[in-house]
């Protein structure tokens, strides 16, 4: 999770608000989270998901980690979660978890660990199983050598966690969390009103709405984030730093004007200026030496694309004809080599690749005695149809040939005509590729 680049720990004189950090998985999306101890392969597991039953208080979903014990061994399981909020006096840890087993764990363990690298921890011992743990714990019930944790700490993750100290080798064991609640606060924002807009909260970082090109001028409007008990700001000022990290411009001023502070001239984007993501940096000053703090990122793709830039062939006909009239031998020779050969093409049955439809969401690839055996049931048919599509295109392109073209066009049809693309466990589980 990429957060806000600017460096909260240095700056203690940044303005504070409340902020609470809810995740009850109702939309069945993981909110952030992944399996703890991490996974071997973090890109591909299957084991973390969100789930229908149990959840709490009949809710839609939780979030359930499951695994094979595969042996008489101990067993650690639970969730990790990066965050970015500082500890406040009422900072308290609410969350239901489901432990799936055939014997109580040895303890839950629950620990917030702080950017500074220091890790606090609360312990609940032999915790019942099969039944929702309700469990609310404030802030100076986490502790670290016997010294609880305080107020103003800036908390950089969380973990949740069960350890077993012996499993049945013949099973497996899940624990399943839901409602997580973490209160704390977080630096005062600025929101942007021209250009709108949009915070990531889960990621802690905001976007402009828009995109900006060659000769077009940076114009920002802000208002800072109406919250009770702060002194108005009398001054803001704002950075521009390019994709490379280069400062473009520095302690630009704005003015304020009916509650917003805006500028009409930050930069002018240049050609030769680097595309990509920029960063428009802005603090502000209060009269009580307060700060606040915050950053909005954009794009700058460079030039605007019109019909005569995008959608833009490999290659017009006429481009082609005319490279190769003038291709020398070894060219010539290089394009017979990688233009398919026109027997590809002369024996194909379109009508024998087929959809498959027997396909289960509980598993991308089955397991031994499964019907879904391996992926490439699914896989398969769409492979064979763009292998065709693919290389009937470059033959027809580069030689002509109608045949290849014809048996391109019908493939990609048929192609098309796929109810899905995606399997079914990926769809499940919002996984499009």
């Amino acid at each position: 999770m990429a957060h806000n680049d600017i460096d909260h720990s240095t700056q203690p004189s940044l303005t504070r608000v409340p902020c609470v950090i809810h995740d009850d998985f109702e939309t069945g999306e993981m909110c952030g989270w992944e399996s703890y101890p991490y996974a071997q392969d973090i890109g591909y597991e299957p084991f973390t998901v969100t789930r229908r039953e149990p959840a709490h208080n009949d809710s839609q979903y939780s979030l359930a980690k499951t695994h094979r014990a595969h042996d008489i061994v101990e067993l650690r399981e639970g969730f990790t979660k990066e965050i970015d909020l500082w500890t406040a006096a009422d900072t308290r840890m609410q969350l239901a978890l489901f432990l799936i087993a055939d014997r109580k764990p040895a303890m839950i363990e629950l620990s917030l660990c702080l950017f500074d690298g220091r890790r606090f921890f609360h312990t609940i011992e032999s915790p019942d199983v099969n039944r929702w743990l309700e469990l609310d714990v404030p802030l100076d019930q986490f502790a670290l050598d016997g010294e609880p944790l305080g107020s103003g700490e800036r908390v950089q993750a969380v973990t949740i966690e069960a350890e077993y100290a012996v499993t049945s080798h013949i099973l497996s064991y899940t624990i399943c969390l839901d409602d997580f609640i973490l209160n704390g606060e977080r630096p005062r924002r600025f929101i942007a009103r021209d250009p709108a807009s949009i915070t990531y909260e889960m990621f802690g970082f905001s976007v402009l709405d828009r995109h900006f090109y060659y000769g077009d001028p940076l114009r920002i409007a802000v208002a800072p984030e109406n919250t009770p008990n702060t002194a108005p700001l009398t001054t803001v000022t704002c950075d521009l730093i390019d994709p490379t990290g280069v400062t473009v411009a520095s302690a630009v001023e704005l003015s304020a004007r009916d509650g917003e502070w805006m500028v009409e001239g930050v930069y002018t984007f240049e050609e030769g200026d680097p595309r990509g993501q920029w960063t428009l940096s802005l603090s502000g000053q209060a009269a009580d030496g307060r700060e606040t703090a915050w950053e909005f990122r954009f794009l700058m793709p460079g030039e605007r694309l019109t019909p005569a830039h995008h959608p833009r062939l490999f290659f017009t006909r006429e481009e082609l004809d005319r490279r190769l009239e003038t291709q020398s031998p070894r060219e010539r020779e290089m394009v017979d080599d990688f233009t398919p050969q026109p027997e590809n093409f002369e024996n194909v049955d379109l009508d024998a690749i087929q959809e498959y439809e027997n396909l289960s969401p509980e598993a991308l690839t089955g397991h031994q005695f499964s019907k879904v055996n391996a992926s490439s049931r699914w896989s398969g048919p769409i492979s064979s149809l763009a292998r065709l599509i693919e290389s009937g295109a470059l033959r027809y392109a580069f030689t002509g040939d109608e045949r290849a073209g014809s048996v391109a066009r019908e493939a990609l049809l048929k192609l098309c005509a796929f109810k899905r693309w995606n399997h079914p466990w990926q769809l499940a589980r919002g996984n499009h590729t």
